[in-house]
């Protein structure tokens, strides 16, 4: 009789620890862009899924000058309720600060930054997790990521591309920014998008296309991108010449960052250069 063996498991301990107020800012941003006027959807399983615990900082509102007690307990109720929900999904702990209201610069977390950076350093420094995530944005959490560096356990920053210091991204070992192209899975599409279509595909792209002489032509540093709209299929195309293959979306935002991580380019440098083109 043949002894089986347990299939091995795979150790390693993944903790995310997000940022909650930036992280929905973000996510507004590329909803516009995305999908214009239509209502926000964040699909928060899809945002929370991946890792072995997940810890979520965002602040419940104080009351602003001015502001009908009965409305500030509106969106007080509705700030707990949401942060109900993220708690009920398994793996998930919600760490609530305030928002304090000044007269100039509106409102501002308190204690959010600090409770996230104390809870992730001691979870690193007791051993707990080998991998962590971090989803934040602010360089505040800069003196973070270096305390962290000390540790054992791995450190990946997710962020806003518009809004991130260079030295916050190249602090952490990996990072990854929260671009349109990851907003396409943690978004809700309205009913009335082909998701399919918005998502970076590859097509297929002949060498007489190539040739074309309809195609804009771009060059950054020793590579040659080259960009098409098919204004009859309404797609937009983008590649590099002797690379394949090449990018195609709907909308040519997509197309650019996707072309922009394939390629290893700073964030935002292949989209400059397009702005100043009729792509």
């Amino acid at each position: 009789m043949a002894i089986g063996f347990p299939t091995p498991v795979d150790p390693t301990r993944r903790y995310c620890f997000i940022d909650g107020s930036s992280l929905i800012y973000t996510l507004s941003d590329n909803h516009t862009e995305l999908y214009g006027d239509a209502q926000l959807k964040i699909d928060w399983r899809s945002v929370l899924s991946g890792y072995d615990r997940v810890f979520f900082f965002d602040a419940l509102p104080s009351k602003k000058k001015n502001e009908s007690v009965e409305k500030h307990e509106s969106r007080l109720a509705e700030k707990i309720d949401f942060h109900n929900s993220l708690s009920q999904i398994p793996g998930v702990h919600v760490r609530e600060g305030v928002v304090k209201y000044r007269r100039k610069g509106g409102g501002q977390q308190k204690g959010v930054d600090v409770m996230l950076a104390v809870e992730a350093l001691q979870q690193a420094m007791r051993g707990n997790v080998d991998e962590i995530v971090l989803i934040v944005s602010d360089l505040d959490f800069y003196p973070l990521l270096e305390a962290l560096a000390q540790t054992r356990a791995s450190t990946e920053i997710m962020y806003d591309p518009e809004k991130t210091a260079t030295e916050l991204i190249y602090s952490a070992d990996y990072s990854s920014p929260v671009g349109l192209v990851q907003s396409l899975n943690w978004l809700t599409p309205p009913e009335d998008v082909d998701l399919a279509l918005l998502k970076p595909y590859t097509p297929v792209v002949t060498q007489n296309f190539l040739d074309s002489e309809n195609h804009l032509p771009i060059k950054i540093e020793d590579k040659k991108f080259w960009f098409f709209h098919d204004i009859k299929n309404h797609a937009y195309y983008g590649g590099i010449h002797g690379f394949v293959p090449s990018v195609a979306s709907a909308n040519k935002l997509i197309v650019i960052e996707q072309l922009e991580q394939n390629h290893k380019l700073p964030v935002g440098e292949l989209r400059k250069a397009v702005a100043a083109t009729a792509f």
